[in-house]
């Protein structure tokens, strides 16, 4: 019997296979924010134990910290990271139909943009 039913269809929806890649990139990306926010935390600890002694240090790193191309690199990888890893839970409790799984990706991805925009409008107003 396999993958195909009795009646000669395939088991599973004709989106499988795109849905499916959908998933396997946003898995990936997952893995990439969380390990992209785990460097920029474990650099943040050794800037600020560093800026303590110096002064220049300390403008230097505050000047890189509220740059918004940066800002907008850590909240995007934070927003993804926090609404990709919420999808995931939904997905993991079954309230989350796997036809659905491309919407949810989108609604992450989009929930990242609105982040890092109203961050980035915040910072520059």
């Amino acid at each position: 019997m396999g993958l195909r039913s009795e009646v000669g269809r395939s088991a599973y929806p004709l989106s499988w296979p795109r849905l499916h890649r959908a998933g396997v990139w946003a898995r990936r990306l997952q893995r990439v924010s969380g390990l992209a926010l785990v460097a920029f935390a474990v650099w943040h600890v050794f800037q600020v134990v560093e800026a303590a002694h110096d002064r220049t240090r300390l403008a230097a790193m505050i000047s890189t910290l509220y740059h918004p191309a940066f800002i907008g690199l850590v909240l995007a990888s934070l927003g993804f990271h926090t609404f990709n890893g919420l999808r995931t839970v939904l997905l993991d409790l079954g309230l989350l139909a796997s036809r659905r799984q491309a919407g949810a990706i989108l609604v992450a991805a989009l929930g990242t943009v609105v982040l890092v925009a109203a961050a980035l409008g915040w910072r520059l107003r």
